[in-house]
C-alpha cells in the first residue's frame, strides 16, 4: 500500500518522506514491484483546499507508474460541514 499526501501545493510526502513530483512514478514503481497489477494501490491523501489541477497531475504519475486504482482519503476532521 502507497500513500501519497499532500499538505500544501507543490508538497508531496510518500511515507514520511518529501518528493518532488516529478519522483512520484518512480517511487511508487519501486514500492509496488513486488505486488501484482490487478493488486496495486494507491491511496491520495490530499489536505483541505489543494486544487483540482494538483491532484490531476498526482494521478498522472501514479498511472505513469502502472497503477489503474487510486483512492482519495479525507480527513473527516477537517472537512468543512458546509460544503457536504
Amino acid at each position: 500500500m502507497v500513500v501519497i499526501s499532500v499538505p500544501q501545493e507543490d508538497e508531496f510526502y510518500i511515507g514520511k518522506h518529501r518528493f518532488d513530483l516529478s519522483e512520484i512514478c518512480e517511487v511508487v514503481k519501486g514500492k509496488l514491484t513486488s505486488i501484482p497489477t490487478d493488486e496495486r494501490v494507491v491511496y491520495l491523501k490530499p489536505a483541505v483546499g489543494i486544487r483540482a489541477e494538483t491532484l490531476s497531475l498526482v494521478i498522472k504519475e501514479v498511472k505513469l507508474a502502472g497503477v489503474d486504482r487510486i483512492e482519495l482519503v479525507l480527513d473527516k476532521k477537517k472537512v468543512d460541514p458546509s460544503k457536504r
